[in-house]
């Protein structure tokens, strides 16, 4: 089980697993965004995030993300301790959903 300190080490990686990104509107180039990201979920050895992409106060897009937390000396999954859990619990996201079509 994975510590915050352990998080640290060079032999804990981040994988990611999955991601998806809905463009809801033309985002203009050059211009300057707003992003909002939060944590949707934690799962046993993954996190799920969301995030908005604004552009003159106009969600542009919308994504969502799946990192796994890994062991990289032996390529196996990481079980996500209650320390972590808890250092995330700020960035949760009340309403999780933004990015789920």
């Amino acid at each position: 089980m994975v510590t915050v300190d352990e998080l640290r080490r060079s032999d804990v990686g981040f994988v990611l697993a999955f991601v998806r990104v809905d463009l809801l509107a033309p985002v203009r180039y050059p211009g300057e965004v707003d992003v909002a990201i939060g944590v949707a979920s934690i799962g046993r050895t993954s996190l799920h995030y969301e995030s908005a992409l604004f552009q003159d106060s106009q969600v542009v897009a919308v994504s969502r993300a799946t990192v796994a937390v890994r062991d990289t000396a032996t390529a196996t999954a990481l079980v996500i301790g209650p320390s972590v859990r808890a250092a995330l619990e700020p960035l949760m996201l009340r309403e999780p959903g933004c990015a789920r079509r």
